[in-house]
């Protein structure tokens, strides 16, 4: 692989416009909610990573405000990115967040949950067994939506 294989470039873009750049390179993109997430994450918003030559994407995580926290998660890789890129993807969208973030784990395909969790573990968020684990931060109505996966909150002080 030649130096100008790892370039990359990301950008935060609305589903509308990822969908546009998918389809520019044959590419399938399905909606979060098409893919078992809540629909209130469709409007969210994508981090993407580019091949700075192509312009192709290469994958993308989303990010969703809801008030007193942001859904973070719905992420995936192209298995033609270079090695890195979904970690590069998930701390810059990170980067930009300054509230409590939850995610919920929905695997697709060849994607290996257990791995998922643990990547979730490390940057030190825990399973949500229950709604006072979220209480201050969610309603309960989102909590019954969202818990409808495995659900996961990042506590303060992990890896962001």
């Amino acid at each position: 692989m030649g130096w100008f294989k790892v370039l990359k470039y990301s950008a935060i873009v609305t589903l509308d416009t990822l969908q546009a750049q998918f389809e520019e390179f044959d590419l399938d993109l399905q909606s979060p909610s098409s893919k078992g997430y809540p629909e209130s994450i469709d409007s969210g918003v994508f981090v993407v990573e580019y091949d700075d030559e192509t312009h192709r994407p290469y994958g993308y995580t989303t990010m969703k405000d809801m008030g007193k926290f942001v859904f973070v998660g719905n992420s995936y890789m192209d298995s033609e990115a270079p090695r890195g890129s979904w970690k590069k993807v998930v701390t810059e969208r990170d980067s930009k967040i300054k509230k409590p973030r939850v995610t919920i784990l929905n695997p697709k395909g060849a994607t290996n949950f257990k791995r998922m969790e643990e990547f979730v573990f490390n940057r030190n968020g825990i399973r949500v067994e229950n709604y006072s684990q979220v209480e201050d931060i969610m309603s309960e109505s989102q909590y019954k939506e969202f818990s409808k996966l495995p659900l996961y909150r990042y506590m303060e002080g992990g890896e962001q």
